[in-house]
């Protein structure tokens, strides 16, 4: 017989009388070998806390101080560029995961694939993504042998913090395929927004171009623009990175979410297309894009919002250990981007996205051109 099930639209229904929704984890079906379990598959939750804490320091940017600038080497330069009659379409679909790629591989190992250098997908990855994971065992068999104490990155951090070869193994083939084209898709899914919305192109620009910040843009300066954040947030919710059903299970003794008992062994979900475009939680407008939603919010509406879009990044000891990665990425990209570029969207019908838990997006061609000093 199998357990029972329960889907949650509402972000408010997570909360329950434990704080939390489950002890237990439930995703099984994400491990990478046979009875080996990973970050992601670990449902014992003493064991995944120890492997939890033997990675948070590579993730948060601690064990890793060169984050930002590794981020920094990969933001795109002006070879895509189209100038007056020169006209030179760019798929910002391919480029935005050639970013994200180099980025993630370069943190963690030191060393990035270098797609954006070579403009192609060198190894077939983002065709293949079986063939990523054999290149990233080749780096980080080679670094168990001969560790490189120059460089601090994530892969030193996990030999560091006692993760074994066969831990890491799993853990660096996830890290690439969670890190890269999730990010990638937000990136992507944002920038349509933005560039489509004269209001709030002209409005993102006009922050940026208004704003004392450094160049490239750091972490914290990106932080505290309050529009550039709204965007941000505003491309998480309408369209989430990782959209499949997420679940955990009851643990022993039962919980009580909303007022309702859920006995043990229950499997919660949450549904992200339901929840992110429900006009009860952000409006009757909720699937249009508007950031200004993030900044005229009453304190406690905000804060569920709040709330609720961080089930984009999971919640409590099973949240993604990317986020704060991620989020970097994207609080540089887009400054570097539309500091720097103007954009016009090519040939829109022939834009294609499809969901596979992660969007699969392919043919955004654009026209980008050097950003004019404006008056």
């Amino acid at each position: 017989m199998s357990s029972p099930e329960i889907q949650m639209i509402g972000g408010e229904c997570l909360e329950s009388d434990h704080g939390t929704v489950a002890a237990n984890g439930s995703n099984a079906f994400v491990r990478l070998e046979p009875g080996i379990d990973n970050i992601v598959s670990q449902r014992d939750g003493k064991l995944h806390n120890s492997l939890r804490a033997k990675m948070a320091l590579s993730h948060s940017g601690k064990d890793n101080d060169h984050l930002e600038e590794t981020i920094d080497q990969h933001l795109l330069g002006t070879k895509y560029l189209s100038a007056g009659t020169k006209y030179r379409p760019v798929d910002f679909s391919s480029k935005a995961q050639y970013f994200t790629l180099d980025v993630i591989t370069d943190i963690a190992f030191g060393k990035p694939f270098g797609n954006l250098a070579a403009d192609e997908d060198l190894h077939h990855y983002i065709e293949l993504m079986e063939l990523g994971g054999n290149i990233a065992q080749e780096i980080f068999a080679e670094r168990f042998d001969h560790e490189r104490k120059e460089r601090r990155d994530m892969l030193r951090s996990f030999i560091r913090h006692g993760l074994t070869q066969r831990e890491v193994d799993q853990v660096v083939v996830l890290q690439v395929v969670a890190g890269f084209d999730t990010t990638a898709g937000v990136l992507r899914a944002t920038m349509l927004y933005i560039v489509s919305n004269p209001r709030v192109y002209s409005r993102i620009g006009s922050e940026i171009a208004t704003t004392l910040i450094s160049t490239p843009v750091t972490d914290s300066e990106a932080r505290r623009m309050p529009y550039l954040q709204a965007v941000i947030k505003e491309g998480l919710r309408i369209h989430p990175p990782a959209a499949g059903l997420r679940f955990r299970e009851v643990p022993a003794s039962g919980d009580t979410l909303s007022g309702y008992f859920v006995p043990e062994g229950t499997w919660v979900k949450h549904n992200l297309f339901g929840l992110m475009p429900d006009p009860n939680l952000w409006g009757g407008d909720a699937k249009v894009f508007r950031p200004e939603r993030w900044l005229n919010a009453e304190p406690e509406q905000l804060r569920k919002m709040e709330a609720n879009l961080n089930l984009v990044f999971s919640w409590g000891k099973w949240q993604c250990l990317g986020k704060n990665v991620a989020m970097t990425e994207l609080n540089k990209v887009f400054v570097e981007l539309f500091r720097n570029f103007d954009f016009t969207v090519v040939d829109p019908q022939s834009l294609g996205n499809y969901n596979a838990s992660i969007h699969i997006t392919s043919d955004f061609w654009m026209r980008i051109t050097k950003r004019e000093p404006r008056m």
